[in-house]
């Protein structure tokens, strides 16, 4: 159900069917989510499982829905200190508006935008995915003259292998392309397209609650 104000953000659930449905709307394909209960090899391997007749299937990213807490000691610091992990390569927390060149990361400055801005990220930082460019005009002669029809183009996505990011996000990515962290976020929240596909997988109490038409129960307790 989509928010009464139509510059909201509802919030979604954090649900992988949720998740995949929205992704196809955008028209996203080749990708789908999976629910990870754990971080163990074990688990992590039934993700790259063969899925409908694809071989090597791709992770692209992990979404957390809590806070991750290391259990390494100081390994979450401060500072963008420099720490070591197992393999003894030195790693670096990002922090403030520092973006290494290349990959995509959009400042959040939208309320209730987190589910959708997570989703954006893994796709747009997914390698070898395909970024579509338009589509291609045909001429066919009808009624002695010439009528001009779009054509999807052809995309060759490696028998299911590649990323398909779709009209929609491809605009976007593009667009957004040399944008700082701040103005993506921005843009995201500006988006007509994006909040419209997010909105419509909104909870029906959520548009209860933000409606101000519906009357209140103050709390008792």
């Amino acid at each position: 159900m989509a928010s009464p104000n139509g510059n909201d953000w509802c919030t979604i659930e954090s649900d992988p069917g949720v998740f995949t449905s929205l992704i196809e709307s955008f028209g996203t394909q080749n990708v789908e989510f999976a629910e990870l209960w754990s971080l163990d090899d074990e688990s992590l391997l039934q993700l790259v499982q063969p899925m409908e007749g694809v071989e090597d299937a791709a992770v692209h990213g992990l979404i957390f829905l809590f806070k991750w807490q290391s259990s390494h000691s100081g390994a979450a610091g401060g500072g963008g200190e420099s720490k070591e992990d197992e393999a003894g390569v030195s790693r670096k927390a990002l922090v403030g508006e520092e973006c290494p060149p290349g990959l995509f990361f959009a400042k959040q400055v939208t309320h209730n935008a987190c589910a959708t801005q997570a989703i954006l990220s893994v796709l747009f930082n997914a390698p070898n995915s395909i970024v579509e460019e338009g589509e291609e005009e045909s001429s066919s002669p009808k009624g002695g003259g010439e009528e001009k029809t779009q054509q999807p183009p052809v995309v060759d996505d490696d028998n299911g292998r590649k990323l398909i990011l779709g009209k929609t996000l491809s605009n976007f990515k593009s667009f957004t392309g040399h944008f700082p962290p701040d103005l993506r976020g921005e843009a995201i929240g500006s988006s007509d397209e994006i909040r419209t596909a997010h909105n419509s997988f909104g909870r029906a109490e959520d548009a209860f609650l933000s409606d101000p038409t519906k009357p209140k129960r103050a709390a008792t307790d």
